[in-house]
């Protein structure tokens, strides 16, 4: 069975193909199954993760006729009342750096401050909807510690590993992470659909 994976986001694909062929299912991206061909961005209007990733998943749906997945994630303050949330991604209106300080600079120097990721997962195939939903809670930092990861991931503290997401491998995080979860818990609900 194959399932378009609503990016063109190369790591987000591996992740995805990785974690599905252990249920035999092929995972491939926009680029990997419309080759060349160009397709406007959805329309991302939702007023949660899961609003936005219905939106995408229905979009690319009917535009390739065949079941999809998609996922809309973000980072969520306590202190900035759940803030940037679904704007995660353009938050400032530049790019990840900018954000990151922004959201430093929104805190006030209240650190450490209470935050998780959350992802929010949804199936879709022109019938059935399937949801599901990852977090990790952690802290935001005030200094950015790390390498590897992208976006919020060198600021955002994690208690259980006494590191930040950017300091932990891509293969650890990947299975502590919000994705990883919201992933588990998907391949869990498929193996019912299509066992039964």
């Amino acid at each position: 069975m194959k399932i378009v994976l609503g990016t063109r986001n190369q790591h987000k694909i591996k992740e995805f193909k990785e974690e599905f062929a252990k249920i035999n299912i092929e995972v491939v991206g926009l680029d990997e199954y419309l080759g060349n061909t160009e397709v406007p961005e959805p329309i991302e209007d939702g007023k949660t993760f899961q609003e936005n990733s219905i939106i995408k998943a229905k979009y690319y749906y009917n535009l390739v006729k065949v079941p999809c997945l998609c996922d809309d994630s973000g980072l969520c303050v306590e202190a900035l009342d759940g803030a940037p949330g679904i704007n995660s991604a353009r938050y400032s209106g530049g790019n990840d750096k900018d954000n990151r300080d922004l959201l430093r600079k929104n805190l006030e120097g209240n650190f450490p401050a209470k935050a998780y990721f959350n992802c929010d997962l949804i199936y879709y195939d022109g019938k059935d909807i399937i949801s599901t939903n990852g977090k990790i809670h952690g802290e935001i930092i005030n200094e950015e510690r790390g390498e590897d990861g992208f976006g919020y991931d060198c600021i955002f503290y994690y208690p259980p590993y006494e590191k930040t997401l950017s300091e932990i491998s891509m293969e650890e995080k990947n299975k502590i992470s919000h994705r990883g979860r919201a992933i588990e818990e998907m391949l869990k609900k498929l193996q019912e659909k299509f066992n039964n």
